[in-house]
């Protein structure tokens, strides 16, 4: 695997633990039903996409989250 393959694929797998930790500490806050409860199976969840119009992180079903409460969940 190229140098940048493999650069790419840990700073995703470090930004979906990043995604999912901030999840979980909004696990209080989101309640996963509707279109966040897809995000429960973790084949779905790493389908996670960057909507740069938008700004945010979002799923194929339409599910996105705002980084700043991403970044307020982890912080």
């Amino acid at each position: 695997m190229p140098k940048n393959s493999t650069v790419k694929t840990t700073s995703f797998i470090y930004a979906l633990k990043t995604i999912k930790k901030a999840l979980l500490t909004l696990n209080n806050k989101i309640e996963f039903t509707g279109v966040f409860e897809p995000l429960q199976n973790p084949d779905y969840f790493v389908q996670v996409k960057v909507n740069h119009e938008l700004e945010r992180i979002q799923w194929p079903n339409g599910a996105e989250l705002d980084p700043d409460v991403l970044c307020e969940a982890i912080s």
